[in-house]
């Protein structure tokens, strides 16, 4: 305010340039700051302290326009560390930026009950624990029209110990890891490509929608390598091992292509014991035979 109040007051004669003012501006800073929110239409009070933002040059002289500004910014929301450390040139053609985000110990739980009044209420997701991790990075450059303005996200995220449930389908599960390796994504272009991702360690129990339970899954371990959405991107490869509660295994291979929304994969079945599986279809879809063993 001090500035623009003096930029404001300076006598007529000196107005007469029209173009952006001119300034430099060293060691803001903003130390031990505190955010309460109180959302009263959805009854939610969320909390951001620890509050430190630091941005150590920023001027818009012709000699400066070229060097890095480099803002920092670290708190806690809800509990969880957020870290942001950037370079950006803001009054340089382009306004060319990128932004180091690692934001840990996000407590899933709690952000998913934040949406849930966005969420589909068919859906009845819940999720009763999970923490998320991430640490990415986010970079921008605006482009003269008709070319596209580059944004693009990289890095890598993961989720671990997430127990959710969704009443919709009568689904629940536990999952100990999924990470996400090897992320590029261009929102801009409406391209992706993710080089791995791990799911390790997950268990489902589902129901059918008159109630009967079928055999619970788990451990299921999901791995895919290579994922891209470019029409000339090689197949991803995908493998998955799955087991269910009567010692049942499935095996998937192969590759799929998400451009072409193709793929080739091979699936092995070994021990599936069928009594138990028709026994609950059944329930649902009833069968003129009762299948009391078999593999």
């Amino acid at each position: 305010t001090p500035v623009l109040q003096k930029l404001q007051s300076q006598p007529a004669a000196n107005k007469a340039d029209t173009g952006p003012s001119r300034f430099a501006v060293y060691n803001i800073r903003v130390e031990g700051g505190q955010i309460r929110y109180a959302d009263k239409v959805l009854g939610q009070t969320h909390l951001i302290d620890a509050l430190s933002v630091g941005i150590p040059f920023i001027s818009s002289l012709p000699s400066y326009t070229e060097v890095d500004v480099q803002p920092a910014l670290s708190a806690r929301v809800d509990g969880s560390v957020l870290k942001l450390q950037g370079r950006t040139h803001p009054f340089s053609a382009g306004l060319r930026s990128s932004v180091e985000v690692h934001w840990s110990g996000v407590d899933l739980a709690r952000w998913v009950a934040a949406a849930k009044p966005l969420l589909p209420a068919s859906l009845g997701l819940d999720v009763s624990a999970g923490v998320l991790a991430t640490d990415l990075t986010v970079s921008f450059e605006h482009r003269v029209p008709p070319a596209v303005s580059m944004l693009a996200i990289t890095g890598r995220a993961s989720v671990s110990d997430l127990q959710a449930k969704l009443d919709g389908v009568r689904l629940q599960t536990r999952l100990p890891s999924l990470r996400l390796d090897g992320i590029d994504l261009l929102p801009f272009e409406k391209q992706a490509r993710i080089g791995a991702v791990r799911l390790e360690g997950l268990h489902l129990d589902m129901a059918l929608p008159n109630g009967h339970a079928l055999p619970r899954l788990g451990p299921v371990a999901v791995s895919l390598d290579g994922l891209d959405t470019r029409a000339a991107a090689a197949p991803a490869k995908l493998k998955i091992d799955l087991a269910d509660e009567a010692g049942g295994k499935v095996g998937v291979s192969g590759g799929v292509r998400l451009a072409q929304q193709d793929g080739q994969i091979d699936v092995s079945l070994a021990g599936l014991q069928t009594a138990p599986w028709l026994k609950a279809l059944g329930s649902e879809w009833p069968l003129p035979v009762e299948v009391t063993q078999g593999a």
